[in-house]
């Protein structure tokens, strides 16, 4: 072999090798970067999952105070208007800390026909179409209606019905036919499906107080007075629906805690119970603006 094609082979073999040996590098460079990386996102979820363990215990906390001071007299005592209030709890966390009381919303179980409409056409809806989905909706919630409403909705293609019972939720109100995305929309905010007063002509909900208005049934009830605590004289108290909501941030980080509670009476003989408890996403379910 030719002395300088033996120098030239060892040449291509040492370049093969060198392109080999950078390869190798690049490569072990390429897994070293992504378990550095797999190991700093570890650490973030950690850490996010810490921060949310610690915010959750934080906003159950605030339900709890919450419901000490509702069941309080005198200055103690917390206003249920849905204003929200700062309470002092630690230095990495703020908490915020709202009561409404429910009264000023509508249950649509168990709506009158005429508030229904009214409520629809101040969603821009025409009579005609406002009275059809009213109409709808009552029928979903009593059991003969319902059976007789069902051909309606197999002739639109709908594999359900009525089914004869009370809304459980929006996802429940929203298959009544007739009714949009848009109307759904509009109307949740002013819905309860817990709440078992009428609401109240005095409520701060101005979307209810003029539906009341444009129905039949702004007349307060005959049962009812202005406290709304007590069965007129009866002297037996009856619970009143109010929602608390607790938002504890730290940071970045938030939580929304939501409790609905039925609270009777106030001071020593006051009592309370818990109907539903769940969490939510910033802004979502709550009517007034998160701080």
């Amino acid at each position: 072999m030719d002395p300088s094609e033996h120098l030239r082979k060892d040449h291509d073999e040492g370049g093969f090798a060198l392109l080999a040996v950078l390869l190798a590098l690049g490569l072990l460079s390429l897994v070293v970067t992504q378990i550095a990386a797999a190991g700093r996102q570890e650490v973030r979820l950690a850490f996010a999952r810490q921060q949310r363990a610690m915010l959750e215990a934080a906003a159950d906390g605030g339900v709890q105070l919450a419901l000490f001071h509702i069941l309080q007299t005198g200055n103690g005592h917390w206003r249920d208007d849905g204003s929200w209030r700062p309470v002092p709890f630690d230095t990495d966390v703020r908490l915020a800390v709202s009561v409404t009381r429910m009264e000023g919303q509508v249950n649509p179980s168990g709506a009158s026909q005429s508030l229904l409409v009214a409520m629809i056409r101040q969603c821009g809806m025409d009579a005609t179409s406002a009275g059809n989905i009213a109409s709808a909706i009552v029928a979903w919630r009593t059991p003969g209606a319902a059976v007789d409403a069902l051909p309606a909705y197999r002739a639109t293609g709908r594999s359900y019905g009525p089914r004869g019972t009370s809304f459980v939720s929006m996802a429940d109100f929203s298959q009544v036919l007739g009714m949009t995305p848009t109307l759904a929309a509009c109307l949740a905010p002013h819905l309860s499906f817990t709440q078992l007063a009428d609401p109240s002509p005095t409520t701060t909900d101005a979307f209810v107080r003029a539906a009341l208005r444009a129905s039949a049934d702004q007349e307060p009830k005959k049962d009812a007075v202005a406290s709304g605590e007590a069965l007129q004289g009866s002297g037996i108290l009856r619970p009143v629906e109010r929602r608390i909501d607790v938002v504890a941030s730290s940071g970045a980080f938030r939580f929304h805690r939501i409790a609905i509670v039925d609270v009777t009476g106030r001071g020593e003989s006051s009592s309370y119970v818990i109907r539903r408890w769940f969490s939510v996403v910033d802004g979502a379910g709550s009517e007034n603006a998160i701080p």
